[in-house]
């Protein structure tokens, strides 16, 4: 038999429960998302995605396996936990679009390149589920403030 280390009251919040939140694994930015959703948009519970890149998995053709490992993610989302509303989010200085695009730094085209990527998106949710709403927002930020902008 095993101890228990560590236990906590389970709150589900059903205004989540159709809800599919995206977002990059970098660890900048995991408290500022869910503030965000917390604060802003007033959801407190949702199912999530974390992954290099966010949204790149999705669309990326440079690396087939990874769109099919995504869109079987959103099917089982869709089909299991009934999702209809699609939160992502993207950041400024994203080391996996920096790698992906061999940049040494951040720059302009970096951001246009996250740019077409959401704007795919869309296209890609509609084909496994047409009903299913997206919302992106962009993560800039400064050295003391993060500033998220709706896309």
């Amino acid at each position: 038999m095993s101890e228990t280390l560590w236990s906590t009251k389970l709150a589900i919040d059903p205004t989540g429960k159709e809800t599919l939140v995206i977002h990059c694994s970098d660890w900048r930015f995991v408290e500022v998302t869910r503030r965000f959703l917390q604060e802003n948009l007033k959801v407190q519970s949702y199912d999530l995605i974390v992954v290099p890149g966010a949204i790149y998995f999705i669309v990326s053709y440079l690396f087939p396996k990874y769109v099919w490992v995504a869109r079987r993610w959103l099917k089982f989302f869709f089909k299991h936990h009934g999702t209809k509303r699609v939160i992502a989010f993207s950041h400024k200085d994203c080391g996996w679009y920096k790698a992906m695009e061999l940049a040494e730094s951040w720059s302009e085209k970096l951001r246009e390149v996250q740019a077409k990527d959401a704007h795919q998106v869309p296209q890609a949710l509609s084909e496994i589920n047409e009903s299913v709403s997206f919302e992106h927002y962009f993560i800039d930020f400064t050295d003391t403030q993060a500033l998220i902008k709706i896309v």
